[in-house]
């Protein structure tokens, strides 16, 4: 098999986030094709049972623990710099010292680089060269710019896009291969040549319908530290759901402390969940009032695969392409959220329509190997 090394600015395990989902399999994917060498930054040390659960898809993995008062001294010093402010934050000196000694170790046919947080230790290497911009973030940084209030987060947001977008282009010449994760986001990245479109997907034999009783009637799930899905939250409760009986059902790790606070009467807000399907049995419909950030939405694909009737907002929907009325609603303001949820919730035979066609959609387009093909034919290309 031919050697690949994947650099990682996160350790892929658990899967709470969208960047760790999305390496976990297309780890498990690409282990079938190449032996796999997993380097990887952390901002902690990280549990005996999480590298096991890796390592099956790995032939070595390598951790890297980042100092937290270098990488604050870094930040404060990039004030006058000119890389962006998450990228400087995985980068160390040191460890891309360690990095390049043991990728001359082990003398890889191709290097996998996901997130332009990464590029900093690859862009040098004289190795073919891949990397996963995954999402366009420097549409998400311009976003949060035109969303925000605050003068300060203003400044700090439109600096950040800006330096992102210049970043994005500028390392595109270092790599043989480019993906990015939905159409939208490559549209959003219209100066950088020759990026494919390689989707996120489901496990569709993990994921899928299973009849049980509803304790909920809606169910918003996702990272809910996360901004966009903390914004969504306080939507969705606050001004979308008007009748207090409406059982609601927010799910996932981290809540912030917004996020507890919506949990009054009728709103159940869980935190971490071992088993998400757990949450998508047990609820009628999921809606994901997302306005802001980028990228594709786990949270919708599994939902539609588990067989739940979906409500979301056209940004979400143009990342998935989905058929609007057929296999997802779409609700752009709160009137219509309020519209087409109370249509699913009292019309089933819409609601089951909607569900199954979602399903079908999702076995068609986007599980695992569908998308992993793709890249592993990329990789294939390089290694030739």
């Amino acid at each position: 098999m031919k050697k690949l090394i994947v650099l990682s600015s996160r350790f892929p395990y658990p899967l709470e986030k969208g960047d760790k989902l999305r390496l976990y399999h297309q780890l498990k994917s690409l282990s079938q094709h190449f032996e796999i060498h997993l380097l990887c930054i952390t901002e902690s040390d990280i549990s005996q049972d999480h590298i096991k659960e890796v390592a099956q898809f790995c032939r070595s993995i390598e951790c890297y623990k980042l100092s937290r008062p270098t990488q604050l001294l870094g930040l404060a010093i990039n004030i006058f710099g000119k890389l962006p402010f998450q990228v400087k934050y995985f980068y160390d000196k040191k460890i891309a010292e360690k990095l390049v000694a043991k990728i001359a170790s082990i003398e890889p046919d191709a290097i996998y680089c996901q997130l332009i947080r990464m590029a900093p230790y690859a862009n040098s290497l004289k190795y073919p060269l891949i990397i996963d911009y995954m999402d366009a973030f420097s549409l998400i940084m311009s976003r949060q710019y035109h969303e925000e209030s605050w003068f300060y987060k203003k400044w700090f947001y439109k600096l950040e896009a800006s330096r992102l977008k210049r970043y994005e282009k500028s390392i595109q010449h270092y790599y043989q291969r480019k993906t990015i994760i939905s159409r939208q986001d490559r549209s959003a990245l219209d100066e950088i040549s020759d990026l494919h479109v390689i989707s996120n997907g489901v496990d569709i034999n993990y994921f899928k319908p299973n009849l049980t009783e509803k304790k909920y009637d809606i169910l918003f799930a996702g990272n809910m530290g996360y901004k966009p899905n903390i914004v969504a939250a306080q939507f969705l409760i606050n001004e979308v759901v008007e009748d207090k009986s409406t059982r609601v059902y927010i799910a996932g790790a981290r809540p912030a402390h917004a996020v507890v606070q919506l949990d009054v009467g009728n709103v159940t807000v869980s935190g971490w969940i071992k088993d998400m399907r757990d949450a998508y049995d047990q609820s009628r419909i999921f809606a994901a009032p997302i306005f802001q950030g980028a990228g594709q939405q786990n949270k919708i694909l599994q939902a539609m695969a588990m067989g739940i009737p979906c409500v979301t907002t056209s940004q979400v929907n143009n990342a998935i392409g989905a058929k609007s009325g057929e296999e997802v609603l779409i609700a752009d303001d709160v009137k219509t959220f309020r519209k087409q949820i109370k249509l699913l919730l009292n019309n089933d035979e819409q609601a089951i329509s909607i569900a199954k066609n979602a399903r079908k959609f999702i076995e068609s387009k986007y599980s695992w190997e569908i998308q992993n093909d793709k890249l592993i034919a990329l990789i294939s290309q390089l290694t030739k």
